[in-house]
């Protein structure tokens, strides 16, 4: 029975990999309005973890025979109508949290460019470092209030998780087997994240904006379960061992651009990819104490280890994501070029400034001008 249990889950996660692909390789990594409270607590699929149950509790139900549980009607593979039917209050409509009163459905008719914080008629007038400094206030501000980065795929891998704990809390005997395919769910997400907006912007020799760790991860994920170009199949996803199988490296969605000067090289979609993997990794975390609870001792290593070498590194993509753009974003070649031109001749001490001075200040403007674009 234990076999049969595990033949069919198996089943069921190359599905959910494979669905898992298509949302990757379909997602705009645009930002999910979610609330700031969210937690993965009110999404329907973790419902049956209720927020007042300690870790204990839900161990002694899951002692309690799944054939028990399941022997009239459903299964645990999939959601009860029970969980279906009950409303989930995850998505921030325009900030508002809980009623909407008359003076806030006029402020709908207001220009999208007057509903800052405030509108300053002299902000054109002011010093550039005062702009600068006018400019951080206003992203502290409207980042206080706004929910987590996250795109629509990292609410499905989200749900996936539930989906699986779940199963570990009902089917004991292959809970830990469960556990594994739900690590891989986030080594593959993680992956995709990384092959999407990271590979392309690591400048620094050797990788060495990546710690040890995070390589090794990365490695590892590469080579025991994507699949290499030369055994690339007609097949999303197939079996290598009984106990072992391999995925499809994912594309990113053509629509989205990583290329263009304009967007800071796709900044806000590489902002909400990278942001929306750091906040599944502070989940997984978050639900660690209810997995643990779900396994045996002798494999709780397992999941300390992959905790601390993927999961709790997962933060790290920031910087070179983040770095990469940065070096792309100004025409440093050009500007080095024209100061090589600069006849750096101290007995006469010109009253004006080079020129290249000028290029680099234009430079910053734009800079600022994208940077502006992306946070609206």
């Amino acid at each position: 029975m234990r076999q049969q249990s595990l033949n069919y889950f198996k089943n069921y996660h190359r599905a959910r990999l494979e669905e898992l692909k298509i949302f990757l390789e379909t997602e705009a990594w645009e930002v999910c309005p979610v609330r700031s409270t969210f937690s993965v607590h009110q999404l329907r699929e973790f419902r049956f973890i209720n927020s007042a149950m300690s870790a204990k509790t839900i161990s002694q139900e899951g002692n309690r025979s799944c054939f028990t549980q399941f022997s009239v009607d459903g299964n645990p593979f999939t959601p009860s109508d029970e969980i279906e039917e009950e409303v989930e209050e995850i998505i921030d409509h325009g900030g508002i949290e809980d009623t909407v009163s008359d003076d806030e459905h006029e402020e709908d008719n207001v220009k999208d460019d007057l509903k800052h914080a405030f509108v300053d008629e002299d902000e054109g007038k002011r010093p550039p470092l005062m702009q600068a400094r006018v400019f951080r206030q206003r992203m502290r501000s409207s980042s206080s209030t706004r929910g987590p980065l996250l795109a629509n795929t990292t609410l499905t891998v989200l749900r996936f998780f539930g989906h699986y704990m779940r199963m570990m809390n009902v089917l004991k005997p292959i809970a830990f087997d469960v556990l594994e395919c739900l690590s891989q769910l986030f080594d593959y997400y993680l992956f995709g994240v990384y092959d999407f907006f990271v590979k392309d912007l690591e400048y620094l020799p050797d990788n060495t904006q990546l710690s040890s760790k995070l390589l090794t991860s990365l490695k590892r994920i590469s080579e025991s379960f994507i699949i290499a170009s030369e055994e690339m199949t007609p097949m999303a996803s197939h079996s290598t061992t009984d106990d072992q199988f391999k995925v499809t490296k994912p594309w990113v969605n053509s629509a989205v651009s990583l290329t263009d000067g304009n967007t800071l090289f796709g900044l806000s979609c590489r902002m909400v990819a990278v942001e929306s993997l750091v906040h599944l990794a502070q989940q997984f975390e978050n639900l660690l104490p209810y997995m643990e609870c779900m396994i045996p001792e002798s494999k709780m290593s397992f999941l300390r280890q992959f905790v601390s070498q993927t999961v709790q590194t997962a933060p790290e993509l920031r910087k070179p994501a983040y770095h990469g753009i940065a070096i792309k974003a100004l025409p440093c070649d050009q500007i080095l070029q024209r100061m090589v031109t600069v006849k750096w001749d101290i007995r006469d001490i010109k009253s004006q400034h080079s020129s290249y001075v000028d290029s680099l200040v234009q430079e910053f403007v734009r800079y600022q001008g994208r940077l502006v674009a992306v946070e609206k």
